[in-house]
């Protein structure tokens, strides 16, 4: 074997089969260019002085470095890679300095007490652990890729850090980066100390990334598991945490975000990844941001300490809610805690439903809830005996339904909660409510409010316990719905209005009297009927005389499970004393009508709609000879007698029907008139009569003339002999000609007055 030598390849050898041979190429040989195609064999090359990597005349012996040479940068000597171009060496041994303006890659150890320092657009990958003393890359940008087997990243800053290779990658203590952190596809990486992350923390398909525990990672910006964006996308992506990890974005990707036991996620932004595991007990995931989506899945513990989060899934709970500040709104969804669930709320609520476990036995859960405020519910059970859930949210605004449940909705709680049940049994419950002051209506008596419950499409009203200023409580109940907090609706009565008898009878807002000022009179057994918002009711009572009395209230008149009481006085005698009527007039009927609510109180309000009432009079009850102008609806008003507008109807046999359409109860009583003979009424007007008007009186009398109203009159009243009468004004100025009125008969001759009211 032989060996040769070739001058300027100083120890290289070149091995032949049965021959070794040395072959040195002397000075007058020259130097080859750097071009010149060379043998792929590794050697030492050394700088010789300060130049760029693609000179020859930087490194001694005139060769550049290839992939496969082992590089040494001098001490005092620096070593630049020229932007655009590319360089590289098995290991880098660096006592100078290498700038990097281009692409530089090592594929082995980057050593030495000298310096790194990485410029705009520059890009190193190593392959080997990187102990150089001063590596400098925070320049923007630039990266530096580890792309080998098991390495250390060197703890330093990075502008972009990239992982690759096999095995795991170690990210040493004071790892930083000011852009992003990406993690290839099938690679790892582990922390050995706190890492901060500028801009983004991206793993690709199968690539895994882990905080051990004890250590903190912070990423400025957002986290993508399984994302396209740092190579191939794959729902294989890992990210376990098991320290403390801190994002100021959104998590998101295809792939598995674990949140392991004794570990914390602080989330800024959106947690829409594929699968968040959150369930190791004990670990905290926390919602800090603004405007956050949160990932429908089961946490341990959760916690929202920022402004705003909505849901769109279904979340559970198993360990502690954390309402620490804003709210979460969950939509069609609900926010559910089981049985080992519980609540810690400082400013916090939720919007929407709130879904609770309910145990056995005597159970009280109260719900967090808001909507324009906080607004909580807190339900005691008696007891239950099979466990189940319920679901609680609350709606800004008043029911859509209060117009017909019997309460106010102008002084009222301006919101209504909806209590759902989720498969539990009991016996009865009780339920608080709890408001913001300024949910109040203005004028509202905070010591008169009631609650109804809609449920079905009818209200009740459940029996209140304590009212304080801002919360009240109903018991007793034994079904769930939307509950509604009001005074009770008391109708703004119009103006007085009286027409004279038509088919169709017009309801007479009544005044309302003191019950003292009610005669005191004997009444027959009352007939009761309760009403609802849903149904009519009709009650009937009966005199000892024949005559009855037929109370027809429809659906929505009266307040929900209100009761109306009808009754017959005994004696008309009796009632003529205590009340007695008009000169000329004989009661021949009387019956005391009343309302009350489910909780008995009087109603003291017009009703919602007009209540028909029907009195039959026999005709032992009816003089002989008696027209229809013979008989009157009145009402006591406490002191006297008030007509009231009714249809009279005598029928063949001498009974007679009379109907009115009324807005309030009280003493009514059917007055008769003597029948006498048709006088005519004589009497003057004012303002001056005009042909064309007929003016006919209960006996038949006529009186010509015209009565001028005030311009915008709807209704009028004259006073004839001292008396009240009503008729209706058609045209907004004057009366025409088939004007009627009524008055009574043999009333004196002098000025009738034309009053408008």
């Amino acid at each position: 074997m032989r060996r040769e030598t070739l001058v300027g390849l100083a120890s290289r050898s070149l091995l032949v089969p049965a021959l070794a041979f040395a072959l040195t190429l002397g000075a007058a040989l020259g130097v080859l260019p750097s071009d010149h195609p060379r043998v792929a064999h590794a050697a030492s090359i050394a700088s010789a002085q300060d130049g760029n990597w693609d000179a020859p005349t930087t490194w001694t012996g005139g060769v550049v470095p290839g992939a496969e040479d082992t590089v040494t940068v001098g001490a005092g000597h620096t070593v630049t890679v020229v932007a655009g171009t590319s360089a590289a060496a098995a290991s880098l041994a660096v006592a100078g300095a290498v700038v990097n303006n281009g692409i530089l890659t090592v594929s082995g150890a980057i050593s030495g007490a000298g310096s790194v320092s990485q410029y705009v657009g520059a890009t190193l990958s190593a392959g080997g652990d990187v102990t150089v003393t001063t590596l400098s890359a925070v320049t923007n940008p630039n990266t530096v890729n580890y792309t080998g087997a098991a390495q250390t990243v060197k703890g330093t800053t990075y502008h972009h850090l990239g992982i690759s290779g096999s095995a795991t990658k170690t990210l040493a203590g004071a790892t930083s980066t000011n852009g992003y952190l990406r993690v290839a596809a099938g690679a790892a990486a582990t922390t050995a100390g706190g890492v901060a992350i500028g801009t983004e923390l991206c793993l690709a398909a199968a690539a895994q990334f882990t905080v051990a525990a004890g250590h903190t990672v912070t990423v400025g910006g957002n986290v993508e598991v399984g994302s396209a964006t740092c190579g191939t996308a794959g729902a294989d992506a890992v990210l376990t945490n098991n320290g403390i990890v801190t994002v100021s974005g959104a998590v998101s990707g295809g792939g598995t975000l674990v949140n392991a036991a004794n570990a914390t996620l602080n989330l800024g932004g959106s947690g829409t990844i594929a699968t968040l595991t959150a369930t190791a007990s004990p670990n905290t995931v926390n919602y800090a941001g603004a405007g956050q989506t949160v990932k429908g899945t089961t946490y341990h513990h959760l916690t929202f300490s920022g402004t705003s989060a909505a849901m769109f899934g279904d979340v559970t709970v198993n360990g502690t809610l954390g309402l620490t500040n804003g709210t979460v709104q969950t939509g069609a969804s609900a926010l559910i805690l089981p049985a080992s669930g519980s609540v810690n709320r400082t400013t916090g609520h939720v919007i929407g439903n709130l879904r609770k476990d309910v145990a056995t036995g005597a159970t009280a859960r109260t719900f967090e809830v808001g909507m324009q405020g906080f607004a909580p519910v807190t339900v005691v059970f008696g007891n239950v005996t099979v466990a189940g859930s319920l679901t609680v949210s609350t709606t800004a605004g008043d029911h859509p339904s209060t117009g017909w449940s019997g309460l106010s909705s102008t002084q009222s709680v301006n919101r209504y909660w909806t209590l759902t049940n989720g498969g539990i049994s009991f016996d009865t419950y009780g339920v608080t409510f709890t408001f913001p002051a300024g949910n109040l209506d203005g004028g509202t008596s905070t010591d008169a409010l009631l609650v109804g419950r809609y449920d079905g499409g009818a209200w009740t009203l459940p029996t209140v316990g304590t009212r304080t200023a801002t919360t009240t409580q109903v018991t007793g109940l034994t079904a769930f719905g939307d509950f509604q907090i009001a005074q009770v609706a008391v109708a703004v009565a119009p103006p007085p209005v009286v027409v004279p008898p038509t088919p169709t009878p017009v309801p007479v807002p009544l005044p309302v009297p003191a019950p003292a000022d009610l005669p005191t009179v004997a009444l027959g057994a009352p007939s009761i009927a309760a009403t609802s918002t849903l149904l009519p009711a009709t009650v009937v009572a009966t005199s000892s005389t024949g005559a009855y009395a037929t109370v027809s209230v429809p659906a929505g008149a009266l307040l929900i499970g209100s009761t109306v009481q009808v009754a017959a006085i005994v004696s008309q005698a009796a009632l003529t004393t205590a009340a007695p009527p008009p000169t000329g007039l004989s009661i021949v009927a009387g019956f005391q009508i009343n309302a009350r609510t489910n909780l008995g109180v009087a109603l003291t309000g017009n009703f919602f709609k007009p209540v028909v009432v029907e009195f039959f009079l026999p005709t032992a009850s009816v003089p002989a000879g008696t027209v229809a102008q013979d008989l009157v609806l009145a009402f006591w008003n406490g002191t006297t007698w008030t007509a009231v507008p009714a249809t009279v109807v005598i029928n063949g046999n001498g009974s007679a029907v009379v109907t009115a359409s009324l807005t309030h109860f009280t003493v009514f009583s059917v007055q008769s008139r003597p029948p006498t003979p048709a006088t005519p009424a004589t009497g003057t007007f004012s303002p001056a009569p005009v042909a064309g008007v007929t003016i006919t009186s209960w006996s038949g009398g006529d009186l010509t003339g015209l009565l001028t109203a005030l311009t915008g009159s709807k209704s009028a009243w004259v006073f004839v002999g001292g008396r009240t009468i009503g008729y209706v004004i058609n045209a907004p100025a004057f009366v025409n000609a088939d004007f009627v009125a009524l008055y009574p008969t043999g009333a004196p001759a002098g000025t009738f007055m034309v009053v408008v009211r």
